[in-house]
């Protein structure tokens, strides 16, 4: 028994186009989803630095007593700050999306780096079981956003015609919901 390496030698012209369709969806769910995943780590981030200014601004005004007329108001936004970042936990979510985008940018590697004449039915399942083990760790998408990155990777691609860009009324509100 020989220890080289499976190709896709043994493959039929009709299962090789099958097995590299399939190539190529996990490929483009992989950078789709890398785009995803950093949009959200990039919102997180801004959301957890605004808030921060808001709290450090408010507490430099009442430190300074620049706004003694407004102390309710003030302190009262120090503190929907802090429950903002309690709440929402900005930094646990940047983290978590973060992890899923180098895990899908991997995925992605690991796909471009086998070259085609190796691949074979089982180098397609290692990738589905990849994508799988990252799906059950993602939380919920947002419709808007999983559309403006399809359309980002469809222009990157150079398939200008395949996705509609998302108008920009949907864009203003694409991390929302």
């Amino acid at each position: 028994m020989s220890n080289a390496p499976a190709t896709n030698e043994h493959l039929t012209d009709e299962q090789f186009q099958e097995v590299w369709r399939r190539r190529c969806e996990q490929l483009n769910w992989a950078h789709i989803t890398y785009r995803y995943h950093r949009k959200r780590q990039r919102f997180f981030d801004i959301a957890d630095k605004l808030t921060q200014v808001v709290a450090v601004g408010g507490g430099v005004a009442v430190a300074g007593k620049t706004l003694t007329d407004h102390m309710p108001l003030v302190g009262g936004l120090i503190a929907f700050a802090g429950l903002l970042t309690l709440v929402f936990g900005y930094g646990d979510k940047r983290q978590c999306h973060k992890e899923l985008a180098e895990l899908s940018i991997q995925m992605a590697g690991a796909i471009e780096s086998l070259p085609a004449v190796d691949m074979t039915e089982a180098s397609v399942c290692d990738w589905e079981r990849m994508r799988t083990n990252i799906s059950l760790r993602e939380p919920a998408s947002l419709k808007t956003l999983v559309d403006k990155c399809e359309w980002e990777q469809a222009v990157a691609e150079g398939h200008l015609n395949h996705k509609a860009r998302p108008k920009w009324y949907e864009e203003a509100h694409m991390h929302f919901f």
